[in-house]
């Protein structure tokens, strides 16, 4: 029995036929659960073989439903409200039904692929969920997991900008819905109120990323289904109904959240659970200052920065808060003091074509530490009041990372401004003015780096 997926119970996948729905299957029977497994084309399903080798004809059911279609979705209730009848509770639902048409750019997206979008990913998993969740008011599900993701969060917009747009956006509508499912059951109050909702983010999963659908991939930072599916259970058998109505990632990080609220993308009360109130230079709170002029003062990097398939300088000035046809003009003391700033000039100067050198699609032109680099100028360009740094070496090797620690740091303390830096590596953020340590989501200790190691805890 795995102990991150609890006792046995009946589990209810909706969308098994590949991907991470099979390996739910896979997993949840090998633990000993009893697996009801829809497809939209049973017989054309990997399902047949992964229950032939983990499961029996008494703990597996393989059923038909298609999301796309209510006459298939009221067919698959009704089947099930027949087990309902003879004394089975249907304790944990996944709904792992989805779609990703790539590409599907705002742009050239045609009435039928956005209304396929947001047909199996929205509308349809919502409605089925309901149907499922309505058959037993004495008994109701326990949980109710929606495989989602965090693409339709400003975030995360850059990264997908291209070719993702009724995906983003269909997956930006779900997990709104969720947070009104979950409000509204818990109105209910008795039994409905304990239905705990969650979202997941599956991260971007070998089978399902790197595919005809959608082009060539990094399989090198994808993830196999197993690891996403076994992170994902972990988080699932850790929540209850206190936690409903948030969004999870699959290793049940927070910096997401930490993330998402300083950059004033989400209302952290609600869709990432409870945050408290994020409060700037002790004046009014985050919530209360206008969206459009707090983000023009700050600046993001991440792991991997987006780049486009421009220019270098044409990337840089993507920082700017200009119009795609106004011209860019900085003053050339200004760019090169950002470039220096940034540990970026050398190398700059040094090619060929200097800033005029394209990028390729996503940087692939430049090495990881050059991606890095321009993305700390692109930030320093617009003199922002608050810098945000994601992991932003922890993709990099040892002796980039001290070239670029040493760029942060200087940028750190660059002019007035606040630096906030999310690191795996406490030596990454060793010179910071205040450390605060999170584990399993909560604070457990703060102060200097000399502070953390004196207190011979987590960071001893």
């Amino acid at each position: 029995m795995s102990n991150t997926t609890g006792t046995p119970a009946t589990w209810v996948v909706v969308g098994a036929s590949r991907g991470i729905g099979l390996e739910y299957v896979k997993q949840l029977l090998q633990a000993g659960h009893t697996v009801i497994a829809t497809a939209r084309n049973p017989d054309a399903s990997g399902l047949s073989a992964v229950i032939k080798a983990h499961g029996t004809s008494v703990n597996s059911i393989v059923e038909q439903c298609d999301v796309a279609s209510s006459e298939s979705i009221d067919a698959f209730a009704a089947r099930m409200s027949e087990l309902v009848s003879k004394g089975i509770r249907l304790e944990n639902i996944v709904m792992n039904a989805g779609v990703l048409r790539y590409p599907n750019r705002a742009t050239e997206l045609s009435y039928d692929n956005f209304k396929l979008h947001m047909e199996t990913n929205v509308i349809g998993p919502i409605i089925c969920a309901q149907k499922l969740v309505n058959l037993n008011p004495d008994s109701p599900p326990s949980k109710l997991i929606f495989i989602s993701s965090d693409s339709g969060s400003t975030t995360n917009f850059l990264a997908y900008e291209d070719g993702f747009a009724a995906y983003a956006s269909s997956k930006a509508a779900l997990n709104q819905m969720l947070r009104h499912m979950a409000q509204e059951l818990k109105r209910r109050g008795g039994k409905w109120a304990e239905i705990c909702v969650l979202a997941l983010h599956p991260g971007e999963v070998h089978t399902d990323m790197n595919s005809g659908e959608v082009g060539t991939w990094d399989v090198g930072t994808l993830l196999e289904p197993d690891e996403s599916v076994s992170g994902m259970l972990k988080v699932i058998c850790e929540k209850n109904h206190n936690d409903s109505g948030t969004f999870w990632c699959w290793d049940g990080r927070i910096q997401a959240v930490l993330v998402a609220g300083l950059n004033n993308v989400t209302e952290h009360d609600n869709k990432w659970g409870k945050c408290g109130t994020i409060i700037i230079d002790s004046s009014a709170a985050l919530t209360n200052i206008s969206p459009h002029l707090y983000r023009n003062r700050i600046a993001l990097i991440q792991q991997e920065p987006t780049l486009f398939p421009k220019t270098i300088d044409k990337n840089i000035a993507a920082g700017l808060n200009i119009g795609p046809e106004e011209q860019f003009y900085v003053k050339d003391d200004a760019l090169e003091a950002a470039y220096r700033a940034a540990n970026t000039w050398d190398f700059v100067s040094s090619l060929p074509k200097g800033l005029n050198t394209r990028c390729g699609q996503g940087g692939s032109q430049l090495s990881g530490g050059h991606r890095q680099r321009i993305a700390i100028t692109r930030a320093l360009i617009q003199d922002p009041g608050i810098i945000l740094l994601d992991k932003a070496t922890s993709a990099l090797n040892t002796k980039s990372e001290r070239v670029m620690q040493k760029a942060l740091m200087d940028t750190a303390f660059s002019g007035d401004r606040i630096t906030i830096a999310v690191a795996h590596r406490l030596l990454t953020i060793h010179n910071a003015n205040k450390i605060y340590v999170f584990y399993q989501g909560r604070i457990v200790e703060a102060g200097t780096h000399d502070d953390l190691i004196s207190q011979n805890g987590i960071c001893r």
